[in-house]
């Protein structure tokens, strides 16, 4: 792929509204900068993912074998950073939806008009990742972190540890907590205690007194952050996702 080509893939049992999809977003684009790769069960598009990597994925909720939330489930489960924007009638399957958290949830009676609004939104987020690295001086030296993928930091006084997804050893900064809130404070990061700050992405559960991680680690809860965390957490969600309704 070239190195400013987007990749997207369809997932419809549907060929038609296939069809219709690829159409309405290749007219959004005008030129060659996005390929397709389309498929008609959610089985033969996952098997794709061996392979591939999709910059989003236009994905159908009723299908066949697997539907579009299964499908999504299994994505989580398995860490695939795949993003999903369902396209779907199924209203009354938005919140079920939600759980999975996708990037959009469009309908299809309202395909045409909305798909420039996602596309949008998706076109200004690839910019602002562009933006979106943390410089820090580590143990190991001068390093640069996507923020996407630091999962979270750690106090330990003046040190701080920054577990980052895909790396078994954090890094170990020397800085403040208190700096790194401040660099950090609106790139989705929430201070759920005293001397740790989360990434909300890689947040799968929110009990009481401890969060359940996407890696299955856990963190604690302050008691007199328990109900902020879980309204910052929420507040993130909202914020970030493209729901088009």
């Amino acid at each position: 792929m070239e190195t400013n080509k987007l990749n997207f893939a369809l997932v419809d049992d549907d060929q038609m509204t296939g069809k219709i999809m690829r159409d309405d977003i290749a007219s959004f684009f005008r030129n060659d900068r996005v390929s397709f790769s389309v498929f008609t069960s959610a089985k033969d598009y996952y098997l794709s993912l061996s392979n591939y990597h999709y910059d989003l994925t236009f994905l159908d909720i009723e299908m066949p074998e697997m539907d579009g939330i299964t499908l999504a489930k299994l994505l989580n489960k398995e860490e695939k950073k795949e993003l999903i924007i369902y396209v779907s009638n199924r209203e009354d399957l938005v919140f079920d939806s939600l759980a999975t958290r996708p990037y959009g949830f469009v309908r299809k009676s309202h395909f045409r008009s909305d798909i420039d609004q996602v596309l949008k939104i998706f076109l200004a987020d690839i910019d602002k990742e562009k933006q979106q690295i943390l410089i820090l001086n580590s143990n190991e030296g001068k390093v640069a972190l996507n923020i996407r993928d630091i999962i979270y930091i750690e106090s330990q006084r003046r040190n701080q540890s920054v577990f980052v997804n895909n790396r078994d050893t954090p890094y170990y900064i020397s800085s403040t907590l208190s700096e790194l809130i401040e660099k950090l404070s609106d790139k989705g990061f929430i201070n759920c205690c005293k001397g740790i700050l989360v990434n909300y992405l890689y947040i799968k559960i929110i009990n009481d007194d401890y969060l359940v991680l996407k890696n299955n680690a856990t963190l604690p809860i302050a008691r007199r952050r328990m109900n902020e965390t879980k309204e910052e957490y929420m507040n993130l969600i909202k914020k970030k996702a493209s729901l088009i309704f």
